[in-house]
Order: structure tokens, then C-alpha cells, then sequence
């Protein structure tokens, strides 16, 4: 018998984000009715994080391209990509909330933010696009 470590869902992208696939890696998902692969931008959205995407080159070479998604239940270390102005992250401590993109920065406290993870490792240099450690929670308003 084979059992799978970490839960996944491998899915097509939709066609609107089929040209920048392989850009996704990290930001939030959610299914569509369809069963495609779309961003998630609120907290009802939200299926998971986006993982392992197809390369560019398998939409140059004209093939639908995919991903998988880890349902946010997942009790494991994720990699989540953070956004512009991610602010202070430190492991343990910082809760991130979800952003516009389906990135994630550091939660502020702000009325209306989305808690989607605890950071799992310190973030010095802050990025837009990097690619951090964290654990997955339950998509919450409250901080």
C-alpha cells in the first residue's frame, strides 16, 4: 500500500493563469466549479497552498499546464510566498494574513485581515516573491 505523506490535489490551471503557471508556487488556491485551479482572495475561497507547478516551458511547448494544491488542514511546513511589503517575519510568532494576490505579510492586527499561517522561520530580507517556511491555519478574521 502507498500512502502519501502530504495530502495533494493535482489539478489544470485555468486559462487565465495558464501563461504565468509557474510564477504561482506559494500564493493561496481554491477550486473552481470546474474543478481548475484559480487564486484564492478571500477567506471563503480558500482550498490551500499552491505547490509544485508545471514549468513555463510546458505552456511554450502548448500544453495545459497545472499544479498541486495542499489543502490548508494540512498540519506540515509549507512554503508560502510572500508579497510586496511583507513587514517584520519572525518563526513562531508573525501570523500571516493573505493579500490581494494570494501572497502573504505579516498580519498587523488590522480589522478585515485573513489569518492564513504561522511563519516558521525568520525573514531578514524581505522579498516579494520569496519563498518562506510556514504552517497553514484555518483561514480566520480574527488574530
Amino acid at each position: 500500500m502507498i500512502v502519501q505523506d502530504i495530502p495533494r490535489f493535482r489539478a489544470n490551471y485555468t486559462a487565465e493563469l495558464r501563461p504565468t503557471g509557474h510564477l504561482h508556487e506559494g500564493k493561496f488556491g481554491k477550486f473552481t466549479a470546474s474543478g481548475e485551479i484559480a487564486l484564492a482572495t478571500s477567506s471563503s475561497d480558500i482550498f490551500g497552498i499552491i505547490s509544485e507547478p508545471d514549468s513555463q516551458l510546458a505552456q511554450i511547448c502548448g500544453n495545459t499546464t497545472g499544479a498541486t494544491l495542499i489543502p490548508y488542514t494540512f498540519g506540515g511546513v509549507v512554503d508560502v510566498q510572500l508579497g510586496a511589503n511583507p513587514g517584520v517575519i519572525s518563526k513562531g510568532i508573525t501570523k500571516l494574513k493573505l493579500n490581494s494576490d494570494s501572497t502573504v505579510s505579516a498580519a498587523t492586527g488590522a480589522s478585515g485581515e485573513i489569518i492564513v499561517a504561522m511563519a516558521m522561520q525568520n525573514v531578514t530580507a524581505q522579498t516579494a516573491g520569496q519563498l518562506v517556511s510556514a504552517i497553514m491555519l484555518p483561514p480566520s478574521t480574527k488574530p
